[in-house]
């Protein structure tokens, strides 16, 4: 039955796009999950699709079909159901790393015993869990089959964090080099046991986010879903308030709200989430670039400015998207054509109604009947005679314009983000160092290589420094060193550029007790940066209930008081 309604979905031209990349994402969690990876799909669609519908539905009921309206509501539903979907998806993904933690402990358990590791992978895969027993299949085969480069480098890529790149890359190495003792001490065995702890550590991490976020992505929706209700009961206690919430002024206040908590609500996500982007590659981009003169005319723009988008492209490779700079520009210039037509639209319909909102009626003394109604005729002659001006096109080319440069601004964001996990790199890459650094025979270029392999912020700086090498020789690894700013990475290019006067061993003599250091600057680091995100999230979080409660509440009313209060003096005069 699931399976059924799988292809269903994924057949279907707008559901496919979202069915796939949460089936790969699956994949990612389950490889070689058959069958199981399609059914995990179909539940959580399910479930995301219940709540958006149950949303939709209640919005709709309480609020009406207009246009204007309808684009608010469509756009929550749309971050109700990446919250469900990001929240499963996370759950996923914690679970796995606990298995993964008790797997690690079985590795190192059966590893005491015989010292091979693909065998204790083999062990401890008997009596693994679902879901990390599939990864431990897919970790004992590529040790045990093809040391391909590119096996290798799969295996990286698709591994669902950096902790099973790290694992992989520890076991392959005690295979092709063996393990060594040091101070009376394994090096694989030691290695494990702060990868366990690394682990650990991110599960506690984890869960205190999700304790600190507890709500707020609710609390930050929570107002579009006020709105309706309190213009019903506003105008059941002053009828008179129906020209304001039925008029361009609610139309726009209810714009806003929405905006507001969209905006709010992928902050928060964004703070509160770090699962990988469900990027693809994508078709549709594709099919519109084989069009002769659309890609003609990207060409062009990059012919035109070849030094600026050569630099767009390689912030999109450090930010780790997947597409490459033309799929960018051509997605650019849809959401901004998209944005400005929607703009257009919604000024469009806020003029239509302001051209049909009837004359208010309101109960006067008869003194002031005649300053009422002359009133009320002129405000109603003004709202006919709006038309579509200057600065409405103004604002819909503003709103081109953020859209436009909405993906630009993200890529640097995602770039920063991932600067930002520069220290956790450097603490990967010193696990791997202890390890090689006492094997006989090991060299700068071989160290490299295996660094390489699951580098992310660093991996342009080796790669060009690898190639380098060749041909420059030591002298690659000074222009490596200028290359980076980050003191941590600085102190390993030294240690590197050392391995020409010293024995590698000695050349990183200090480098167990370094990353004992950044480990606990990162704990406390990551404690830290949790309680921000979480001031923040709670800071912003309100920030739509206060719109909502200005300009559905307060503005109203006061605004209302005081339109009366000019009537009855005017009436008195």
């Amino acid at each position: 039955m699931k399976s059924s309604l799988y292809h269903f979905l994924e057949s279907n031209p707008l559901t496919s796009g979202y069915t796939v990349r949460i089936r790969k994402r699956m994949e990612i969690y389950r490889p070689n999950g058959g069958r199981e990876n399609l059914d995990r799909t179909v539940d959580i669609l399910l479930a995301a699709w219940a709540g958006s519908g149950a949303a939709f539905a209640f919005l709709v009921y309480f609020g009406g079909l207009s246009f204007a309206y309808l684009c608010g509501v469509i756009c929550i539903l749309f971050a109700v159901n990446m919250n469900e979907v990001y929240r499963r998806l996370e759950k996923e993904e914690i679970k796995l790393l606990k298995q993964f933690e008790k797997f690690i402990a079985d590795v190192r358990f059966h590893f005491g015993f015989h010292g091979i590791a693909e065998e204790s992978v083999l062990e401890a895969l008997e009596d693994a869990e679902r879901e990390i027993g599939l990864h431990a299949e897919v970790i004992y085969r590529r040790l045990t089959e093809s040391r391909e480069e590119k096996d290798k480098e799969n295996a990286m890529q698709n591994a669902p964090n950096h902790y099973f790149g790290t694992f992989y890359l520890l076991c392959e190495t005690v295979m092709k080099y063996g393990d060594r003792k040091v101070d009376g001490k394994s090096l694989f065995l030691t290695n494990l046991s702060c990868l366990k702890q690394e682990i650990n550590m991110e599960v506690l991490r984890r869960r205190k986010l999700e304790h600190l976020f507890s709500g707020l992505i609710g609390i930050s929706l929570m107002p579009v879903f006020a709105i309706k209700p309190l213009e019903k009961w506003a105008v059941g206690n002053m009828g008179e308030m129906s020209a304001y919430y039925e008029g361009k002024m609610g139309i726009i206040t209810t714009l806003a709200i929405c905006g507001a908590s969209l905006g709010v609500c992928f902050t928060i996500h964004k703070l509160r989430y770090e699962t990988r982007p469900l990027y693809r590659e994508s078709r549709t981009l594709n099919r519109i670039l084989g069009i002769r003169s659309i890609n003609s005319w990207i060409t062009g723009r990059i012919n035109r400015n070849y030094a600026r988008y050569k630099k767009w492209s390689e912030d999109l490779k450090e930010a780790g998207q997947v597409e490459n700079i033309k799929e960018f520009m051509l997605r650019q210039a849809l959401l901004g054509a998209a944005a400005f037509v929607l703009t257009v639209l919604l000024i469009a319909d806020i003029q239509q109604t302001g051209r049909h909102q009837k004359a208010p009626e309101m109960e006067v003394p008869y003194e002031a009947a005649a300053a009422v109604e002359e009133t009320a005729i002129e405000s109603f002659a003004e709202d006919r005679e709006i038309t579509f001006r200057w600065y409405d096109l103004l604002a819909a080319a503003a709103a081109g314009a953020a859209a436009y440069w909405w993906p630009w601004f993200w890529v640097q964001i995602r770039k920063r983000m991932l600067m930002m996990e520069r220290e956790q790199e450097v603490i990967r890459f010193q696990a791997v160092i202890i390890v090689l650094m006492h094997m006989d025979g090991m060299s700068v270029e071989v160290m490299l290589s295996h660094l390489e392999e699951f580098a992310m912020a660093f991996r342009n700086t080796i790669a060009k420094t690898l190639d380098a090498m060749d041909y420059e020789g030591m002298a690659a690894l000074e222009k490596m060193r200028e290359r980076e700013s980050f003191m941590p990475f600085i102190r390993l290019a030294d240690a590197f550029i050392a391995c020409d006067r010293l024995p590698v061993h000695e050349a990183f003599d200090e480098i167990a007790s370094d990353r004992n250091y950044y480990l606990e600057k990162y704990r406390q680091e990551s404690e830290s940066l949790a309680m921000d995100k979480a001031a923040v999230g709670r800071v912003i979080g309100f920030i739509p209930m206060y719109i909502t409660i200005g300009c559905k509440l307060v503005i109203p009313f006061v605004l209302e008081g005081l339109n009366k209060l000019s009537v009855y003096a005017g009436g008195i005069r």
